[in-house]
């Protein structure tokens, strides 16, 4: 049989880009000629060989990782800062795709604000008066769409938020003649009149009012 050093393996190399080292493995190996066979022993039946070195120099190949992105998407608003995704990738420079833990090390930027200017919004006037002076009535204002201080057209705002700019109004209960049944005659034959009293009243308890009013 044969004693010699075998060299087993090889790590990576310590630099992933430019200069560094790699250690080796290094066994004392028993090789039989006749049978064709080898196996490990203990190193020191090999103490009488020079031990080959187990650290060599080496270079890495400069494969360095970095984040790709795909476009940015739609902005979620059009106005009133929304915000837009996008996805990343870690490659090499090679363009080969790696595990995002090779990249997890280096700033990753996927959501950005965007379209941060305010939105038009609707404007009002103050009510008028009710279209009537007692009972229910109907009362108006305007309504337009605004951008700081410029009027812009409506359909820049949102319809579904549109003020209405018609509403119900009620006063209270309008006056109404209330009157009696006619008394008798004031002769019994010829001509003569019948009287009756008129009264102008007001709300649910019917309170007596002044008839100029």
């Amino acid at each position: 049989c044969e004693l010699r050093w075998h060299h087993v393996g090889k790590s990576d190399c310590t630099s992933k880009c430019g200069p560094g080292y790699r250690t080796i493995e290094v066994h004392c190996m028993k090789y039989s000629v006749s049978k064709g066979l080898s196996a490990p022993v203990d190193d020191k039946y090999c103490a009488d060989q020079q031990k080959p070195p187990t650290r060599e120099p080496c270079h890495g190949d400069c494969m360095l990782s970095s984040w790709h992105y795909t476009e940015w998407s739609e902005c979620s608003r059009s106005c009133g800062r929304g915000v837009r995704t996008r996805e990343a990738f870690c490659l090499n420079n090679l363009g080969r795709h790696l595990p995002d833990r090779e990249c997890q090390e280096l700033p990753r930027v996927v959501t950005q604000s965007c379209n941060e200017f305010l939105c038009p919004s609707w404007s009002v006037s103050e009510w008028s008066e009710c279209s009537v002076t007692c009972g229910k009535g109907m009362k108006h204002r305007q309504v337009w769409c605004q951008l700081n201080d410029e009027q812009l057209r409506e359909d820049f705002c949102h319809p579904n938020d549109r003020p209405e700019s018609v509403a119900p109004c009620e006063l209270h209960e309008c006056a109404s003649w209330q009157v009696g049944p006619w008394g008798a005659c004031s002769v019994t034959c010829g001509r003569g009149y019948q009287m009756r009293a008129v009264k102008c009243v007001t709300g649910t308890y019917r309170v007596i009012l002044d008839d100029d009013r």
